[in-house]
């Protein structure tokens, strides 16, 4: 009789087990990934030209500023490259672009977003700031910026660097919406 009892008690607990673990699976199948975002610039009294590219980072482990998995697909920002002035005069200019860039976690751990400014000026450094919002990230994903590029040389370029990506696969992504946006200015003349 207690053999029958210990049985029966196995088997129930088995069953048990295997009923919460579908009902894990399934919870964690239902959990939402899609992020909308934006990536823009403004531009004051420069003459720059912004393009940018993102890429999808198929995997991503233990993310480290120094050390991410790519792969080689590359997409364009399109809507940014409309920042140079045709005329050639940038006095009191104001040029901007914008782009949407929606994240789906289902498909990628994270993305890699590059923006290039070239400075077209040819006597003036050009100045960035960077404002990424939400300034604090607690939705289960991160915007974060590599490096701190704050001026671009006259009649030079700078690569800035972004990563968007979630932190715990198995919750929802809490909040619905970043934006990454580069205010650029003229910096100081250049002495020769």
């Amino acid at each position: 009789m207690k053999r029958k009892i210990k049985l029966f008690s196995a088997i129930a607990s088995l069953c048990l087990a295997v009923a919460l673990m579908a009902f894990g699976v399934y919870a964690a199948s239902q959990v939402t990934y899609t992020l909308k975002g934006t990536v823009e610039y403004t531009v004051n009294n420069a003459l720059v030209k912004v393009t940018g590219q993102y890429q999808t980072v198929s995997t991503l482990k233990g993310y480290t500023e120094e050390t991410v998995k790519t792969e080689s697909n590359w997409g364009e920002l399109t809507q940014l490259t409309n920042g140079v002035d045709a005329t050639g005069d940038y006095t009191n200019s104001v040029k901007a672009g914008e782009d949407t860039l929606d994240v789906n976690f289902a498909d990628t751990s994270a993305v890699k977003v590059e923006l290039t400014v070239q400075n077209i000026m040819q006597e003036y450094k050009a100045t960035i700031a960077v404002e990424i919002t939400p300034a604090t990230q607690n939705g289960n994903f991160k915007v974060i910026q590599d490096g701190n590029v704050t001026e671009v040389g006259a009649n030079d370029s700078e690569v800035l660097t972004f990563y968007i990506f979630i932190e715990n696969v198995a919750k929802d992504v809490e909040s619905t919406s970043y934006s990454i946006k580069l205010t650029i200015g003229q910096g100081a003349k250049v002495t020769v």
